[in-house]
């Protein structure tokens, strides 16, 4: 039995397809938990952790209340109410980004409730919704795996409620409180006092975060894959590709889907590689499918996983940990 924490905003969103759709729907920690539901067996516990308005909680609690491994105690109604986002996509990837509501933040005191949860999965999207004092907090109160994307740390919210990147020029002190750090490469760019031109410019920042707290960083590189950076008995590399996918048809949430998969394969296969591969593959079912249902079960997922790496897992069962890098 497990129980997991999902940390972040739960926004209402305002979506355009480039392909010219319009919908609207609830987004961000939805993706992950439904995710999780999925892949773990009905004995664990899954506890979305959020701020939302009082007219949105009803709705939510009526979604996510579907499922009995579920757990509401950490879905409040604050008078801040939701974050509203709008998302504009110009390509699969690219999108124009504003918010014009802000939730309460995601203080140490609303994770109390669950300092004994086996993980925890930080999913911001804005750089005010988690502060650095809860996770600091956590940390020193909590021994389980923490997971932290850092699209929030590297999100903003300018004047005119654009949602544009910053630097995150205090990551130094983040870093001693995270076990698992993931981003996206545009992410790593604003994460990094260094300028990133290839996969070898993300390895050596990679490493120096590895040095300083993670025992693993993620960074995401879209259709190629995943390139993970990880401790072991010296620091490895490993470029883990994507897995194929017939047809795109909604990029919302796949970032927050993979952290699912990829804490999935860590508790369930306890190789930082292999989590790589379900990260990729959660991400690669949630491509699929538009909104936040679609996600397949365990069973499914350990088949995708065996016939699109099999060759790589054939190495790591002989014992193969990537490319040394120190």
């Amino acid at each position: 039995m497990r129980k997991i924490a999902v940390i972040g905003p739960i926004p209402y969103d305002h979506i355009e397809t480039y392909q010219g759709v319009v919908r609207e729907q609830y987004g961000c920690i939805l993706y992950p938990t439904l995710a999780l539901v999925h892949l773990f067996p009905s004995s664990s516990t899954i506890y979305p952790v959020t701020n939302v308005g009082e007219e949105d909680k009803p709705m939510i609690k009526r979604l996510l209340g579907l499922y009995p491994n579920i757990d509401l105690i950490g879905l409040r109604a604050t008078s801040e109410g939701t974050d509203r986002i709008f998302l504009k996509y110009l390509s699969e990837s690219e999108r124009l980004e504003r918010q014009t509501n802000k939730m309460k933040p995601i203080t140490f005191d609303d994770l109390k409730d669950f300092i004994d949860c086996d993980a925890f999965i930080f999913v911001p999207v804005t750089d005010f919704e988690v502060p650095f004092d809860a996770i600091k907090r956590l940390r020193e109160s909590s021994s389980g795996l923490i997971l932290f994307d850092a699209h929030g740390p590297t999100s903003t919210i300018d004047k005119d409620d654009n949602r544009v990147p910053k630097h995150w020029d205090d990551i130094e002190k983040w870093l001693p409180c995270i076990d698992v750090l993931k981003m996206n490469e545009k992410e790593a760019g604003y994460a990094s006092s260094k300028e990133i031109l290839s996969k070898e410019d993300f390895i050596i920042i990679a490493k120096e975060w590895v040095k300083k707290g993670p025992s693993q960083v993620v960074i995401t590189l879209g259709r190629e894959g995943a390139l993970l950076v990880y401790r072991d008995d010296g620091i490895y590399s490993v470029l883990i590709p994507s897995i194929s996918v017939e047809k795109v048809l909604d990029t919302t949430g796949v970032g927050d889907s993979f952290a699912a998969g990829y804490v999935y394969g860590l508790f369930y296969h306890n190789n930082p590689i292999i989590a790589t591969m379900f990260g990729n593959t959660v991400a690669g079912q949630k491509v699929s499918f538009i909104g936040p249902l679609g996600y397949k079960s365990s069973i499914d997922t350990e088949i995708q996983v065996i016939f699109n790496y099999t060759p790589m897992l054939k190495e790591i069962q002989r014992g193969w940990k990537g490319d040394r890098v120190e």
